[in-house]
């Protein structure tokens, strides 16, 4: 007899796990355009300055679009967190 707490299709890490490849993904592509961009503008000390004004300047679109990536994965993270988490009989309350 189905009551209002059964679960028609039952959640597993496999289902969403897409969601962390793309968090992943994202993360890495921001790390990785971080490092070219120190390399391809020296005249920012990565120590002394916010890692946000590699955005000012030629290389502006790079650094936008890592900015872009890296909310767009943390976005997925938090996506797949909250799909593969099992609901309780209280949160239906």
């Amino acid at each position: 007899m189905p009551g209002p707490f059964k679960h028609k299709k039952s959640f597993s890490s496999e289902d969403y796990s897409w969601l962390a490849f793309i968090a992943t993904g994202g993360n890495l592509y921001f790390v990785v355009t971080v490092m070219v961009l120190h390399v391809l503008r020296p005249d920012l000390n990565p120590i002394r300055r916010a890692v946000s004004n590699y955005a000012v300047g030629s290389f502006g679109l790079l650094m936008t679009t890592a900015f872009f990536t890296l909310a767009l994965s943390e976005f997925a993270l938090a996506l797949g967190f909250a799909r593969s988490l099992i609901p309780s009989k209280g949160s239906y309350i």
